[in-house]
This record gives structure tokens, sequence and C-alpha cells, in this order.
């Protein structure tokens, strides 16, 4: 094969719209939940009951992604012996902005923050004398954003 046909090859294959698309097929699959999940993330309310911890991930996981937003794990609490005892989820968008402050004007960027002080958060706690963990907390409303499914598309897994 000639230099001229390789590098005819590696254009072909390295062209942003043949990665795009496969970015964006790799994306659409990750997003395919099952409708078992989907029955569950729809059911999610305060004294829902999971199996496990891994369970409490797939269901919020598929909750945010129906949604369209991203859950961030705000917290984590653990037991004398290393368990852990409950997790606190919250939208991407909680909290107020951190101004990165400077007493040299060249040092300040003008930056936009994701944080837009969102009120949407769960907290789910596995107590040692219950078998589950369950939601003790949830709070769904989501302020001062837009629920985007496209989101669902781009966000992290």
């Amino acid at each position: 094969m000639s230099n001229s046909e390789n590098s005819i090859e590696i254009k072909a294959s390295t062209s942003k719209s043949a990665i795009s698309k496969k970015t964006r097929q790799k994306a659409l699959n990750e997003l395919q939940i099952s409708e078992n999940l989907k029955k569950q993330a729809d059911e999610l309310t305060v004294e829902y009951k999971f199996e496990d911890w891994n369970h409490v991930d797939q269901v919020l996981y598929a909750y945010a992604k129906i949604k369209g937003f991203v859950w961030r794990l705000q917290n984590t609490y653990y037991r004398v012996d290393k368990s852990i005892s409950k997790k606190v989820f919250e939208c991407q968008h909680a909290g107020k902005p951190k101004p990165h402050k400077s007493n040299d004007p060249d040092k300040i960027r003008a930056t936009k923050s994701i944080r837009v002080e969102c009120t949407c958060y769960i907290n789910i706690c596995w107590p040692k004398n219950d078998s589950n963990p369950r939601v003790t907390t949830f709070e769904s409303q989501h302020k001062n954003h837009d629920l985007n499914i496209t989101t669902a598309i781009f966000a992290p897994s």
C-alpha cells in the first residue's frame, strides 16, 4: 500500500463526522435503560427501599437520565465498622457558585459556574437494624435551571 493510500485511510477513519457518529452511538447505547429500572425510577419516593448500594446507584442513574439531569454525590457517611450508613445525592446544579478571588486583576478570569442553587437532593440511609437502604428525604423539584433530556446523552455515566 502506498503512502497516499495510507493517508486517505487515516483521514477517513479520523474525520470529525466519523468520530462524532461513534461517540453519539456509544452515548445512545449507554442511555438505554431497562424497563424494570425505568419502573423503579418512576416509583422513587420517600420510604422507597433498595436492595443494596449498587441498586441505589442504578435506580438514581436511571431516574436522572429519564428526567434530564445529573446527580452529584454530595456526601457519604460511614459507621465505625467502615460500612456505609448514608449517602446524599444532589443535582449537579446545587450549591452557590464559588468566586475565585485574587488581588491581581490580571489573574481574574470571567468564568461561569454550573452551580445555580438548585434544591433537588435525595438522602438514602441504611440503618444498622434494617435489611435494606431506603429513601429518607427526597426533594425532586429543580430550581434556576431547565431539565434537558440531551443532558442524559452527554453526561458522564
